[in-house]
């Protein structure tokens, strides 16, 4: 199982975009005026598109980043409430997985 960052996946879908936009140059320059119109469309579409995904990339950062400030904060709070819990759920993850033997 490989872990893909966020960064990936904007990086990939930037480069799925730039070439959804490349391959749809080259077909309008094949056609007339209809194609044309066309060609405006979709990088109209495309641009909504890549500004969407930037804006999804940057909320998801902050929303990560304050969550990870807030459990940074909480376990510097209460560390052995933390400590505690991590026990507990290691002593349950072990009884389980003992369970059957």
């Amino acid at each position: 199982m490989t872990s893909t960052t966020i960064e990936d996946l904007e990086s990939q879908a930037r480069s799925a975009l730039a070439g959804a936009e490349s391959e749809l140059d080259q077909a309008a320059a094949t056609g007339g005026e209809k194609a044309a119109e066309l060609r405006e469309r979709a990088r109209a579409q495309l641009k909504v598109a890549r500004e969407k995904l930037a804006q999804a990339g940057d909320k998801a950062v902050r929303h990560g980043k304050a969550a990870a400030r807030s459990t940074d904060r909480y376990v510097h709070d209460h560390p052995w409430r933390v400590i505690a819990g991590a026990l507990a759920a290691g002593v349950a993850l072990g009884l389980l997985i003992n369970r059957d033997r």
